[in-house]
């Protein structure tokens, strides 16, 4: 529709972005240290096909020359082609990503990322697959079969096509209104015990926007609940139990500020392992594109 994005061209040729983070970890000494350095580049030739292509180092506490040094640094985050804007938002993609589960939240150290091998800051987290879904207003699905490399060994990092034995699964499903919306994923892999062995994984998640409802609440509230099961060294399974809530308040046009709290069981079979951390953080877009995002946070240990 003419004006509808205003000045911003939404369905560009090219795009080409960066996510640069850095990161400081308090405790009796301070440590400073790069996080991660992310250039992604999206190529959209001709209406219905795209090529996402997102090259990434990963950085390391110990500082800039491990870094730099680290054999699988810099490495292919993700590399896929993609059929797209067809009826209803279906699209199809085959390649290196992650599989569509639960909320895709922007922070890798998130639990229920890092819990359930959704932690976007490690190569082994990538599967290469193919994925189908649909994301019309409002109803949405995705479903993805998928090969991976084993837990423990970190993939080539420019050849996609490095995976194990081992074969996975993922859907996820919902409704996405104006105001709200509610989803519910499921994930399953199946490999050899000496890989990482069987997961299976469920989530619920949800979040409500009062201020479409009342501009007086700018407001943007979402959750999500996390249960699963893991394979032991042993072959028995390993529980666990994973919370995240947030709240986001808009301040003004370009000025956002958040909350959020994720707490953690990893194994219910163990005593007094659980952990809870609390963030809190700000958002500033300095320019449509340009966002400095900051973040505190508190490690609480169960003891």
């Amino acid at each position: 529709w003419p004006g509808r994005h205003f000045k911003l061209n939404p369905d560009p040729i090219l795009r080409v972005g960066g996510d640069f983070r850095f990161a400081a970890l308090i405790t009796k000494s301070s440590l400073f240290f790069p996080m991660q350095f992310d250039v992604h580049t999206a190529v959209h030739p001709v209406h219905h096909a795209i090529v996402l292509m997102n090259v990434g180092a990963r950085g390391q506490s110990s500082g800039y020359s491990d870094t730099i040094d680290d054999s699988h640094t810099p490495y292919f985050r993700e590399l896929f082609a993609m059929t797209h804007e067809w009826p209803y938002q279906t699209y199809a993609k085959a390649g290196r990503f992650v599989p569509a589960f639960g909320l895709k939240l922007d922070d890798h150290t998130t639990r229920t990322r890092r819990e359930f091998e959704l932690d976007t800051s490690l190569p082994e987290t990538r599967v290469l697959g193919v994925e189908v879904g649909a994301v019309a207003a409002y109803p949405f699905f995705q479903a993805s079969y998928f090969k991976m490399k084993s837990k423990f060994v970190e993939p080539d990092p420019w050849d996609i096509f490095d995976v194990d034995d081992g074969w996975g699964s993922a859907f996820n499903a919902g409704w996405r209104d104006l105001g709200w919306s509610v989803g519910a994923s499921a994930m399953l892999r199946r490999r050899p015990l000496d890989q990482g062995g069987d997961t299976d994984t469920y989530a619920l998640y949800a979040s409500f926007n009062p201020w479409y409802f009342s501009q007086h609440i700018p407001l943007t509230l979402q959750g999500e609940i996390d249960a699963g099961t893991a394979q032991r060294a042993s072959g028995l399974d390993q529980k666990k139990l994973v919370l995240y809530g947030e709240v986001d308040w808009s301040v003004w046009n370009g000025v956002n500020l958040l909350a959020a709290y994720d707490w953690a069981d990893p194994d219910r079979d163990v005593i007094a392992d659980e952990s809870g951390r609390f963030q809190f953080g700000a958002q500033l877009t300095v320019y449509p594109g340009v966002t400095l995002h900051s973040r505190i946070r508190y490690l609480g240990v169960a003891t």
